[in-house]
């Protein structure tokens, strides 16, 4: 029905209300938490290694950056191919991993409230309203070749996923020394 608003309100919704459910789970029963989500205590390990002492090949521009674009023209691809639906799945694995990370972090470190600020990575937030857009593009242009709507081409959504991921790069560019640097200070006990 293009009711585009009420659709992202809904997923927006969804997506908090999964966060704070998830995170609080991770930092108060971790055990629990690493069941519900598979990978989420390596991804933990590997981001508190790199919290520590800034080591993490994951983080060389020369690796994310053709990382970032293919994963981008994977979930278009998914997107167009699934309605959406293989991306938001993708989407929530990786934000678990994400929520189990921000949730052990809090329990380690001295100020919540920066915790959760930079914890969620800056640039990670921008990413994935990147591919929120991307997702969205595709796949409302395939539901309407799906229905036989005449489509209409996403171009302005394109160009709106372009620029965020433009400014994913920018921003994990310029803040990813400051943000490890304050999250590295916020820890007790080193």
């Amino acid at each position: 029905a293009r009711r585009t608003r009420e659709a992202v309100a809904t997923l927006l919704i969804a997506f908090l209300s999964h966060c704070a459910l998830a995170i609080t789970l991770a930092r108060g029963w971790p055990e629990v938490a690493s069941a519900c989500f598979p990978g989420g205590p390596d991804y933990w390990a590997k981001n508190l290694h790199w919290i520590r002492t800034g080591e993490d090949p994951e983080y060389l521009w020369i690796n994310w950056l053709p990382a970032h674009l293919q994963l981008a023209l994977a979930m278009m691809a998914r997107g167009f191919l699934s309605l959406g639906l293989i991306p938001m799945l993708q989407g929530f694995h990786e934000v678990d991993l994400m929520n189990y990370y921000v949730g052990q972090l809090l329990s380690l470190s001295g100020d919540a409230p920066t915790t959760l600020l930079l914890g969620w990575h800056p640039w990670s937030c921008v990413r994935g309203l990147a591919y929120g857009v991307f997702v969205g593009v595709t796949a409302g242009y395939s539901f309407d070749r799906l229905v036989g709507r005449p489509p209409i081409f996403p171009l302005r959504g394109l160009v709106v996923g372009c620029g965020l991921l433009l400014l994913d790069g920018l921003v994990k560019l310029l803040s990813l020394d400051p943000v490890r640097s304050h999250l590295a200070a916020n820890l007790m006990g080193g």
